[in-house]
């Protein structure tokens, strides 16, 4: 009984040191199994949430800019438009149509073209009206007395030659 018991341990023999490199190979391959598996399950599921709200958002926030700038565009383009016209009419030239500021207005309704106030005083009261609305006019519902001075107006007709026409009144 010499033998003394602070002596360190045999070292493993090397059928246990494959057993211990095996069991970790295997439960490492078993772990990187399941994080590949949990991986392609989240993204089978599609983009997280928070991704998808923002990108919502950002897509709102560009379709509201879209409007804004159309509608910028279109007020451009009608004032334009009227500034051509009223040249145009100082050269004794006619009109050219001028685009509508809400499109919407004139939907199923066939509008005779306006190269003239003459063209204006050919309108029935509810054309007259429709115009106004496209034009973005406000006018009382009721009123039929300066309907055809305010589309004149509206469209750069605003040459003196047309702001002096004596425009009749609505035929029946």
């Amino acid at each position: 009984m010499t033998e003394q018991i602070n002596d360190p341990l045999p070292p493993p023999s090397s059928y246990l040191n494959t057993a211990v490199r095996k069991m970790l190979r295997d439960t490492v391959d078993e772990r990187i199994q399941e994080i590949v598996q949990q991986t392609i399950e989240s993204l089978n599921q599609g983009p997280p949430t928070w991704f998808t709200n923002e990108m919502s958002r950002v897509n709102d926030k560009l379709d509201s800019l879209e409007r804004r700038m159309e509608s910028g565009f279109n007020l451009f383009d009608y004032r334009n438009a009227c500034l051509i016209n009223m040249f145009r009419r100082m050269n004794g030239c006619k009109a050219i149509p001028v685009p509508f500021l809400a499109a919407e207005a004139i939907l199923g309704h066939q509008l005779p073209p306006i190269a003239s106030v003459e063209d204006i005083d050919l309108l029935d009261r509810h054309d007259c009206q429709t115009y106004l609305r496209a034009y973005q006019v406000q006018f009382h519902p009721n009123e039929i007395v300066k309907l055809k001075e305010r589309l004149r107006d509206a469209i750069g007709l605003a040459v003196n030659h047309d702001v002096c026409f004596q425009f009749s009144g609505f035929h029946s």
